[in-house]
């Protein structure tokens, strides 16, 4: 098992892609943080971890709150000595045409799709690169 061991972040852990990502890692024997702003979702995910012998620290914030954010990967290398991995996952989608869609919409898009990606590499490559490099992994559906 090439992840056995290794510590991931995984942002928008709560549900959808983020949780399947989360478990897949978990099973595979990797050591798992799960960041979502869903306290419900959040301890959910936790539960069908741990329910199949597997390791997170579930911490809920906001991919917005770069504060937040720093406090998860702290707490995530203070708990299991640094960071391998991670996965800028957290996005939302507003329906309609960008024609019908207002910039107080547009600019919600891009500051958690986009900007939770940077929040996550800004504060999180640190932590990878004292391990000796890592792998980032950002996606949004």
């Amino acid at each position: 098992m090439r992840l056995k061991d290794r510590v991931v972040v995984v942002t928008g852990a709560g549900a959808g892609i983020g949780r399947a990502i989360a478990m897949l890692f978990a099973r595979q024997g990797a050591a798992v943080t799960l960041y979502e702003i869903n306290g419900d979702s959040l301890n959910e995910t936790k539960t069908l971890i741990e329910g199949n012998g597997g390791h997170c620290l579930p911490v809920q914030g906001d991919v917005v709150d770069g504060d937040g954010i720093r406090h998860a990967l702290e707490s995530t290398a203070q708990k299991w000595g640094g960071i391998d991995i991670l996965v800028a996952n957290a996005g939302i989608a507003v329906g309609g045409s960008v024609v019908d869609m207002s910039e107080v919409e547009w600019n919600k898009v891009l500051n958690i799709n986009l900007g939770g990606v940077y929040r996550m590499s800004h504060f999180g490559i640190p932590y990878l690169l004292q391990r000796g490099g890592g792998a980032i992994v950002n996606l949004t559906s």
